[in-house]
C-alpha cells in the first residue's frame, strides 16, 4: 500500500509543463464526467463532452494515441446523438455509428502495425471500450447507457494497472463506484415513480 502511494507521488514528480497540464485536465475530466453520470440522457450525453474534451488534450499531452482518437470520436458521436434526439426524437442512425467506430479501427489497426504494436493485447482496450460504450449509448433504455458506461470506466483502469499509473487508477475507481451509485439512484427513482403510478390508479379504480 505504502508502493502504492508513493507510486501516486512519483507520477507527478518532474512533470513537464505540457504533462502537468494533462495531469489538470484529466482531474477536470473526472470530476465532470462523475458529475454527468447523476443526470439524464441528454444532460449526459451533453454535459459529457466536457470530461471528453478534458480527457482529448491529457491524452494529448500524454501521448496516447488511441486515447487521443477515441475522445475525438466520442465528442462527436455525442455532438450527433443531442442532434438527433433534439431534431427527430430519435437515436443517431445505425449506419452513421458503424462507419464512424469502422474508421476507429481502420485507425487505430493501422498505427497499431506501423508502431509495431499489434501484439500488445491492452493496445486494444480502448477501441473496444469505445466501441460496446457507443453501441449501448445508442439504445433508448438508460440502463444500457450506464452498462456501456460501466464497460468504457472498468476497461480504462485495466489500461492504467496495464501502465501502473497509480494517480488514473485511483480517478478510475472513483468513477466506477460514481456510475454504481448513480444507477442505484435512477433503480430507486423508477421504482418510487413506478410504485407512486401504481397507487394513482388504484384511488382512479
Amino acid at each position: 500500500m505504502v508502493e502504492f502511494f508513493e507510486g501516486i507521488i512519483n507520477s507527478f514528480s518532474n512533470l513537464s509543463t505540457v504533462e502537468w497540464i494533462g495531469q489538470i485536465a484529466g482531474i477536470l475530466a473526472f470530476i465532470t464526467l462523475s458529475i454527468s453520470y447523476q443526470f439524464d440522457r441528454r444532460k449526459h450525453l451533453l454535459f459529457s463532452i466536457i470530461p471528453y474534451l478534458c480527457f482529448l488534450t491529457e491524452s494529448a499531452c500524454s501521448l496516447l494515441s488511441p486515447s487521443v482518437l477515441n475522445n475525438v470520436v466520442a465528442i462527436i458521436r455525442n455532438i450527433i446523438m443531442v442532434y438527433y434526439l433534439d431534431k427527430y426524437n430519435k437515436q443517431m442512425p445505425n449506419k452513421i455509428l458503424f462507419l464512424m467506430l469502422a474508421l476507429v479501427w481502420i485507425i487505430d489497426l493501422t498505427m497499431f502495425f506501423i508502431t509495431g504494436r499489434q501484439g500488445d493485447w491492452y493496445n486494444y482496450i480502448a477501441p473496444v471500450v469505445l466501441t460496446i460504450l457507443s453501441i449501448c449509448y445508442n439504445f433508448k433504455n438508460y440502463y444500457i447507457l450506464k452498462l456501456g458506461a460501466f464497460f468504457m470506466e472498468f476497461g480504462m483502469l485495466v489500461y492504467y494497472i496495464v501502465y501502473m499509473l497509480p494517480f488514473s487508477i485511483i480517478r478510475q475507481i472513483i468513477l466506477v463506484t460514481s456510475l454504481i451509485i448513480s444507477v442505484i439512484i435512477m433503480f430507486v427513482k423508477d421504482m418510487k415513480n413506478k410504485h407512486k403510478k401504481i397507487e394513482e390508479n388504484n384511488l382512479t379504480n
